[in-house]
């Protein structure tokens, strides 16, 4: 067998040796092709250290590559990349001087022509990750040409593109050395995501670029955690105070990272390199970088979604996955600093509901994320983020579309539990500046919402949508809130319970109006103790009585039932 392999080495290595031009561009990538072919699957016939015979093989394999590497022999993309990829086999498995290897690692960190990508691709899969390995300086190296292009040839979208999807593709080489890039990825990131040319596609890698940077911080606090437990022999408890690491548990992070990055191929281990310790392997990401980070992933998920709201587009499906990242980034154990997010924008955002096409999907998100952020920023913060919204937020209210509604109810209620609305005799909306003319606006939504119900006859219940759910948020931790609006409320309740109870069928039909008139009753369960004579009368005599008579809705029933019934049948024997 062995004989055999030699034999159609020997053969190959005539052709190799021709002096005749090969003058087809198709036969020379077959040629390429099937020497890296070649190189994987026979490497070790090709070239010993003992064995001269074998050491001309290679010579005769990178004598055939090479002119591949010399842009005015090679016309053809194609044909050139597939000499690249014959000298990406060749470097991986032998020992090949450090020139060589950097001249073609620069060469592909520059090959962006679309019709060479995939080769190129396939190029750089192989040679990256040995980089490190072939060299003592190679992560010096990899991070010099590799930010030297950025800089120097960002300039094109074409080759910037190119040279950040190799980083996100091998996020866990360019991990020891990632503090030398970090500033240049967010620099690229802003370019890519919020360039007014900016293709879905550059948005997607602007993405993905912001998510390698949270992977690497997770990737370190793994690492700090397994450098603590060899440490002391116990797992280290989530949260606790971490002490800076002492040089010996750098150096096993250092070592931990090199043997992921470590290939084998072939029959072959590349060599095992150990870098100099970098004081900065285990250092977080700075603060700066990582609310840019967050940043950027909150105004990118408020402006990729599409305007058409088709459920599962490209745009949404990019949305929820910075809203997704920006979750996972704002876990505390990831960066547990308070982190410095800007919301002034989001303004322009809400206001834009007002506008003759609105973005919803844009609306909507930004609606969630802002209520997600309730739950993590700090009082102070809220109030100071919350002061310039308030006019967007008032436009959101009043909207017509539903899912917009029950997003700023959602936002309202989480809101108004931090910050109560003021009691029924207070003469402001809110004792907070920053919040007192979104809450006045509440007021006055619910209370024209119901007043324009009263005075159109012909308007349906589910009109009162908005309306209602605003007043549900207000009264979320200030059951009295109602208690200024009880007149007309009242009316209008009397008014759906009286088309509820008359038109059976079209309530069937129209299961909001139904989930309304439960909503409203809730709303008043607690109140009939402070209730007017005639309010009072009216509510249990005539609404809630003829609900009980007439209803066949089991799910009025059970609204009632929760109705203080006893205690109002006391007050009214009294």
């Amino acid at each position: 067998m062995s004989a055999a392999c030699d034999s159609s080495l020997s053969s190959w290595q005539t052709v190799c040796d021709s002096k005749q031009v090969i003058t087809s561009d198709a036969l020379q990538i077959l040629l390429l092709q099937l020497s890296c072919l070649l190189v994987e699957q026979a490497s070790p016939h090709i070239h010993e250290a003992t064995n001269k015979k074998r050491g001309n093989k290679l010579r005769s394999l990178m004598a055939f590559a090479w002119p591949c590497l010399l842009g005015k022999n090679c016309v053809d993309p194609s044909s050139r990349y597939h000499g690249h990829l014959l000298l990406s086999h060749i470097i991986i498995r032998f020992a090949i001087h450090k020139k060589i290897v950097l001249q073609v690692f620069r060469s592909l960190l520059k090959a962006h022509a679309v019709e060479a990508r995939a080769v190129v691709k396939q190029a750089l899969e192989i040679l990256t990750p040995s980089l490190p390995l072939r060299m003592e300086d190679g992560y010096t190296m990899l991070t010099h040409w590799t930010k030297k292009i950025i800089v120097e040839e960002g300039h094109s979208m074409q080759q910037l593109f190119h040279i950040l999807q190799l980083i996100v593709r091998h996020y866990k080489v360019y991990y020891p050395v990632r503090h030398h890039l970090v500033q240049n990825m967010v620099n690229s990131i802003q370019r890519m995501g919020f360039s007014p040319s900016a293709a879905l596609d550059h948005r997607r890698l602007a993405v993905d670029l912001a998510e390698v940077i949270i992977k690497w911080e997770l990737q370190r606090i793994k690492d700090e955690a397994e450098a603590a437990e060899t440490r002391s022999g116990t797992p280290t408890p989530s949260g606790a105070v971490k002490r800076p690491l002492c040089s010996e548990e750098i150096a096993a992070i250092v070592e931990g990272a090199r043997k992921r990055h470590a290939v084998i191929t072939g029959t072959m281990l590349a060599p095992a390199v150990i870098s100099k310790l970098d004081p900065l392997i285990s250092k977080p990401i700075e603060r700066i970088h990582a609310d840019a980070i967050l940043n950027i992933l909150m105004r990118l998920a408020c402006q990729v979604n599409d305007a058409n709201t088709t459920v599962g587009s490209p745009g949404e499906q990019l949305s929820r996955r910075c809203v997704t990242l920006l979750k996972m980034a704002l876990n505390p154990e990831v960066w547990p600093q308070q982190c410095d997010l800007k919301l002034n924008w989001l303004e322009k955002v809400f206001a834009s509901i007002d506008s003759e096409s609105p973005n919803y999907g844009n609306i909507c998100t930004a609606l969630e994320l802002l209520t997600y952020l309730l739950g993590i920023i700090k009082k102070e913060h809220i109030l100071a983020g919350f002061k310039p919204l308030q006019r967007g937020l008032s436009a959101c209210i009043t909207s017509s579309n539903l899912k917009v509604l029950r997003l700023v109810h959602g936002l309202l209620s989480r809101l108004m539990t931090i910050f109560p609305t003021e009691p029924t005799t207070s003469n402001v909306a809110s004792k907070y500046e920053e919040l007192e003319n979104l809450y006045a606006s509440v007021g006055k939504v619910v209370f024209e919402g119901l007043a324009n119900y009263e005075k159109n006859q012909q308007a349906s219940p589910s009109s009162l949508y908005g309306t209602l759910m605003m007043l549900k948020a207000a009264c979320v931790n200030n059951q009295s809130y109602i208690d200024r609006l009880i007149t007309p409320f009242m009316r209008v309740l009397q008014r759906m319970t009286k088309e509820h109870l008359s038109n059976h069928t079209a309530t069937k039909n129209n299961p909001m109006a139904c989930e309304l008139l439960i909503l409203s009753l809730d709303l008043v369960k607690n109140r009939v103790v402070v209730m007017g004579a005639e309010i009072r009368k009216t509510f249990i005599g005539t609404i809630l009585v003829g609900l009980i008579e007439k209803s066949t809705d089991i799910r009025i029933m059970k609204a009632i039932a929760k109705v203080k019934i006893l205690g109002c049948f006391i007050l009214l024997n009294h």
